[in-house]
């Protein structure tokens, strides 16, 4: 895709997983408390668009596109007149699609290597129909960045989350540490005592975990916010199953325990 410094593109970051239908407990973490999230994912955010579980499953490519949303792909300017070029339509898919409107999304790779959690598996494009006064009305690039792709918390905010190194996974523990970082926000304050376990799905061959935080009304700078431990506490002991970060459609692996001799 062709870029150039003086557009004006919106940055997205925003993340989810499918979450499974086995029907398990639900455990409360200690010091954070239960929410009633749904029980399963019915739409997803990616830097703030939602995106539908239909749209996900379709994966409509962009080529299949007709009418006027065939037309802002084909016709679509940045601010300084600079022509849209999808470098790969294949790995696209359409979001949404509309007279006015259209938005692709497409994932990206993250590194492997990285030791933070990853803040972005996903691409977004948005192009809009815009009319102003002072400009001629046509097709913009509107948003253009990466995001993570999460289940929508509704009025909890989706964390990053990470296995805290400091207290190891034990097989035979009921307790999984983790370290939980603020996405949002929050003048580089930690997120303790806004933290909520909305789900943790016990399965055989896994723990998938959802937690959310609830954010901190006012204005805050964007400082980059410390990880804040948090404790969830399983009803059988973890053994040989790996834990999942459920909250992210590409639903990593957080790690596992190895069942001791």
């Amino acid at each position: 895709m062709s870029s150039s410094g003086s557009r004006t593109l919106l940055a997205l970051v925003v993340a989810a997983v499918t979450i499974g239908s086995a029907a398990c407990a639900t455990t409360v973490a200690p010091g954070g408390a239960s929410s009633t999230g749904a029980a399963a994912a019915s739409s997803y955010l990616c830097g703030g668009t939602r995106v539908s579980t239909e749209s996900l499953a379709a994966r409509t490519p962009p080529d299949a596109l007709t009418g006027r949303s065939r037309e802002a792909l084909a016709d679509a300017v940045f601010d300084d007149g600079t022509p849209l070029e999808l470098d790969d339509h294949s790995a696209w898919f359409v979001v949404n699609a509309s007279d006015r409107e259209v938005t692709l999304l497409r994932e990206v790779v993250p590194d492997a290597a990285a030791s933070a959690p990853v803040e972005a598996d996903h691409e977004l494009l948005g192009v809009s129909w815009v009319e102003a006064a002072n400009i001629t009305s046509g097709w913009r690039v509107t948003a253009l960045g990466p995001c993570l792709l999460t289940i929508d918390l509704g009025d909890l905010a989706v964390p990053l989350i990470a296995l805290d190194p400091a207290h190891p996974l034990d097989p035979a523990a009921r307790e999984i540490h983790l370290l939980v970082t603020e996405r949002a926000c929050n003048s580089g304050r930690d997120a303790d005592g806004r933290i909520e376990t909305v789900r943790v799905d016990e399965r055989d061959d896994r723990v998938e975990v959802v937690l959310g935080v609830r954010p901190e009304g006012g204005a805050h700078d964007c400082p980059s916010n410390p990880p804040t431990p948090f404790t969830v506490t399983l009803g059988e002991p973890l053994g040989d199953r790996i834990i999942v970060d459920a909250t992210r459609h590409s639903g990593p692996v957080l790690g596992g325990a190895s069942p001791r001799e």
